[in-house]
Parts: C-alpha cells; sequence; structure tokens
C-alpha cells in the first residue's frame, strides 16, 4: 500500500513539471509567432504589405506632410506604393470607401487596379490647395486582396498660409535661367537689359536695394541704369523692372552677378549671373532704321492670322543685314521671343522702264528695220535688257523692298505690340513700336 502511494505521489510531480514546461513553451512560441520575425519587423500574419513612399523615404504611420502651402497655390506630390510581400498584391480602387475631399485631390492615379509583383511600386499623385490658413488633414484608403490587412490608411496633411513668391525673368532667350549673356560689347559703348520681378504669391513682396554678388571683381562694367523696383512693396500679380547696363572699359570676357533681396522672411535672395565681352571699337556704320508699314500703328480689326511688314534697312558698309522681330501683348516685350528673317526683296515691274519698251518697239516697226536680220538681232538684245532692268525690285517704293513675317493663330479681341531690329554684325537698329489689336 505505501509502494502504491509513493508511485502516485511521484507521478502527480512529473506531471505537473510536464505541464509547466509545456505552457512556458507554447507561450514562448506564440510570441515569436504572431509579433515579431527574427529580423524584428512585424509578421506576415499582422504588418502592412505596402510601403508608402513620397520621393523623399518610406513614410512613417503612412502620413503624407506638405507642410506650408501658399493659400489657393497647388503643390502636389509624388505618392509611391511598394509591394512588400513575397507574393503578389492587387490594389483596388484608390480613396473608394474613405474619400479624399477638398483642399486635397487625387490625380494621375497609376495604382487602382493594378497587380504588383515583389518590390513592383506604381504611383499616384496627391495635390493640396489651400483655400484658408488653418491646418487641414484627411485620410484616404488604399484597399488590396491581403486577407489580413485589406486596407492601408494614408494621412495627408497640411497648413495654408500667405505669403509672397519671386519669379524673375530677363529679356534674354532663355528668360528664365537667371542669366544675362550681353554678347560682345564695343569699348565705351553701352548695351542695355532688362529683369523683370514678378510677385506670384498672395501677400506683398518687400524688396530691397539690388546689392553686387560675392566675389565680383568687374563691378564697374555693369551698373544699375534703372531700378523701378528699389525699396518697393509688390501687390500679388504685379512686377516691376530693372534696366541693366554693360559698358566694358577694356576687351576680354566680363562677369558679374548682383543679388536681388527681400525683406520677406519666406523669399530667398535670388542671384542673377551677367555676362559681356569688351570688344575694339569697329569703325561701322549702323543700318538705316527700319520703317514699318504694316499693320498701321493703333489699327483695329486685324485677323488673327496676319503678315507683319516693314521696308528693309541700307547698310551704308554694304554689311549683311539680319533682322528680328518681336510680337508682344506687352509693350515692355519681357518675355518675348525674337524671330529670325533672312533678308530677301519682293519682285515687281518698273513701269517706266515696260513704257520705254513698248514705245522703242512701235518706233522700229513703224520705220520698218525689223527686216534687217542683224539690227533685228541687236535690237532682241536690248530690249531684253530692259525686260531685265524692269523687273528687278525698286528701293524706292516701300511694298517693293520689304519682308514679311507670318503670325498665325493670335488671340482675338487683344492689343499686341510689335518691333523690328536689324543688324550687320556689329551693331544693332531697332524701329518704332507699333501695336494693332485682332477683331473680336
Amino acid at each position: 500500500m505505501r509502494i502504491i502511494l509513493l508511485l502516485a505521489l511521484i507521478g502527480s510531480i512529473l506531471s505537473s513539471s510536464f505541464h509547466i514546461v509545456a505552457a512556458n513553451e507554447k507561450q514562448s512560441a506564440f510570441r515569436l509567432v504572431s509579433i515579431t520575425s527574427p529580423d524584428g519587423n512585424l509578421t506576415s500574419s499582422t504588418r502592412n504589405k505596402i510601403k508608402v513612399n513620397d520621393g523623399e523615404g518610406v513614410l512613417p504611420n503612412n502620413n503624407v506632410n506638405f507642410g506650408d502651402v501658399a493659400k489657393d497655390t497647388l503643390l502636389e506630390k509624388t505618392i509611391v506604393l511598394i509591394n512588400d510581400e513575397d507574393s503578389s498584391l492587387t490594389i483596388g480602387s484608390l480613396a473608394a470607401v474613405d474619400v479624399l475631399e477638398a483642399p486635397f485631390s487625387l490625380s494621375a492615379d497609376n495604382c487602382s487596379d493594378k497587380t504588383l509583383a515583389k518590390d513592383e511600386t506604381c504611383d499616384f499623385t496627391v495635390g493640396f490647395t489651400p483655400s484658408s490658413t488653418d491646418d487641414v488633414s484627411d485620410t484616404f484608403d488604399v484597399p488590396t486582396d491581403d486577407a489580413n490587412n485589406p486596407s492601408v490608411m494614408v494621412t495627408v496633411f497640411g497648413r495654408g498660409t500667405t505669403q509672397a513668391l519671386m519669379t524673375i525673368t530677363d529679356s534674354v532667350s532663355p528668360t528664365d535661367d537667371l542669366e544675362i549673356d550681353f554678347g560682345a560689347v564695343e569699348i565705351n559703348s553701352s548695351l542695355d537689359q532688362t529683369i523683370t520681378i514678378t510677385n506670384d504669391g498672395n501677400a506683398d513682396l518687400n524688396l530691397q536695394s539690388l546689392v553686387p554678388g560675392a566675389s565680383n571683381e568687374n563691378s564697374s562694367s555693369f551698373i544699375v541704369a534703372n531700378d523701378s523696383c528699389i525699396e518697393s512693396a509688390i501687390i500679388p500679380g504685379e512686377s516691376c523692372t530693372v534696366t541693366l547696363q554693360f559698358s566694358p572699359e577694356k576687351e576680354g570676357e566680363v562677369s558679374f552677378s548682383i543679388d536681388i533681396p527681400s525683406s520677406n522672411s519666406n523669399v530667398e535672395t535670388v542671384s542673377i549671373s551677367l555676362l559681356g565681352s569688351g570688344i575694339p571699337v569697329i569703325n561701322n556704320t549702323a543700318p538705316s532704321k527700319p520703317q514699318l508699314i504694316s499693320p498701321n500703328d493703333n489699327e483695329t480689326d486685324v485677323t488673327i492670322d496676319v503678315d507683319l511688314r516693314w521696308q528693309i534697312s541700307s547698310d551704308l558698309d554694304g554689311d549683311e543685314l539680319t533682322y528680328q522681330v518681336y510680337y508682344c501683348d506687352n509693350e515692355d516685350f519681357s518675355g518675348c521671343t525674337a524671330n529670325a528673317v533672312a533678308k530677301g526683296l519682293l519682285p515687281t515691274f518698273d513701269v517706266s522702264l515696260l513704257h520705254l519698251n513698248f514705245l522703242v518697239v512701235g518706233l522700229l516697226s513703224g520705220i520698218g528695220l525689223f527686216r534687217n536680220k542683224r539690227f533685228l538681232f541687236y535690237a532682241f538684245i536690248a530690249l531684253a535688257t530692259l525686260n531685265i532692268s524692269a523687273c528687278q525690285p525698286t528701293t524706292d517704293d516701300p511694298t517693293v523692298s520689304s519682308l514679311i513675317f507670318e503670325v498665325s493663330n493670335l488671340t482675338p479681341n487683344t492689343t499686341y505690340y510689335w518691333k523690328v531690329s536689324v543688324g550687320d554684325g556689329k551693331s544693332t537698329t531697332e524701329s518704332d513700336v507699333w501695336q494693332f489689336t485682332t477683331r473680336q
């Protein structure tokens, strides 16, 4: 009997130890499978299989931060989705359940209804156009066929602000590269170019005086000839201009830079690079001033397809001339591109020479000299010469010695300004500025 009780007691102790060990092993195994994997990430049963990237890196908690954006302006971010699963994953329609609402918007969607292989990506665009200066946020869903996590939520947020935005263009193409090349200018001569400063923001742009850039050595060759922007406040949508002048004092290339500072805390100082070359003085007579012909100055009801015509210039040195045509809907021609035109003449007939031709033929016929074959031959040469002369262009008629530049698809009911410049490779001469208005 004592032996039986002893065996029962030993069995009870062994049974209790076994259950404790088994329970501990089960609990440990559950933690490994359900919470973390050996690399420290969530296991496939709990983590999202879609990673969200905004171009700067994978976003923590799928939060897209637009930061401060000028009120009533659009800022867009391209969002990239990455399949982080070993198998393929199909994405449903973006924001179908949790719709993205204004001031946020969804566009350029290349992800909806797309199947991504492992590590494959797709992208879409989220826009933010704040209508106030409040902090705003919204969410939208990215549905997938992941049975464990069928929807990934993305949060977008930002704030509208009132701020100035400085945009700078210049009169030398390309106009937005923050560089002005004055080209070759004779020593002790000068050439002007302009820069236009525009406020594309929604708050006043407060400009300060232009200052030379760092490390300038040739400042005396470049000066600010006229500055309507000094210590001024440019309201949204308005602009001002600065005229810069290059006057080389010696031969060789010259470079310089000017800084355009602003007292607005959000506007960075913009630097403009200036380039030019000083060349020896050339004894040259500039081409004559191009004379505009049509459309007439201040003409109205002009068709949207129109020929700009001007009289060709003369050059006392016999240099080859090239023409540039400018037409623009703003009088200072800022942002307008020059259009090169090759030199050419429009032929006409000199009526007086033709009259002389007919008179000679009549006289010769009247006296019967055409019956002499030798005389007939010389008469033919003389008449051919008169005909050729009659067909040559004449320079005293502006409609003959003229050039045409064809313009098409102008905007109806708009006033356009146009001018022509002519150069001989050494000097340039500009015409007057004329204007015309297209019909409605």
